[in-house]
């Protein structure tokens, strides 16, 4: 999927979650959050472009690798831990749209590591959907998880 896609798909998804989480946190700190993570979840997953073509959807950038890992060394700030909890949705929603392409093998499926040939290792189009969707659902569940430890 490409950028305008992903932007397309995150404003679907997340203004109607902020809306929720208005509702149900009432603060208005959500408003931005929500705005930042729409921005950074439909551009962060794809910033390994930018390392070289055969590491492009590896397990580091499309999972929630970094926002779980930021969690970890922030549990002392709430907003900011709420922030990351929504980000990681907004990554999950990525996610989700690439899925459609997982179907496919190669370049398009989920990079892990490499053979002793430094050749790129690369899971199957099943396994590849079964890792964006399951890196989805985890998101919403961590973003429950953390809005009911704050209320």
């Amino acid at each position: 999927m490409n950028f305008r896609g992903h932007y397309i798909l995150e404003c679907c998804i997340m203004i109607p979650l902020g809306i929720l989480l208005l509702y149900i946190i009432q603060s208005v700190i959500i408003i931005p959050m929500i705005g930042i993570s729409i921005i950074l979840g439909a551009v962060l997953p794809d910033c390994d472009l930018k390392l070289k073509r055969d590491t492009h959807r590896n397990i580091y950038f499309h999972s929630l690798f970094f926002p779980l890992l930021f969690m970890a060394m922030s549990w002392m700030s709430p907003d900011f831990m709420l922030f990351l909890a929504i980000l990681g949705v907004g990554i999950g929603v990525h996610l989700l749209g690439d899925m459609k392409l997982s179907g496919r093998q190669g370049y398009y499926c989920i990079a892990y590591g490499y053979d002793l040939k430094l050749k790129v290792k690369r899971l199957n189009g099943k396994n590849t959907t079964y890792w964006l969707l399951g890196n989805f659902i985890a998101s919403l569940v961590i973003l429950v998880a953390v809005a009911g430890w704050l209320l």
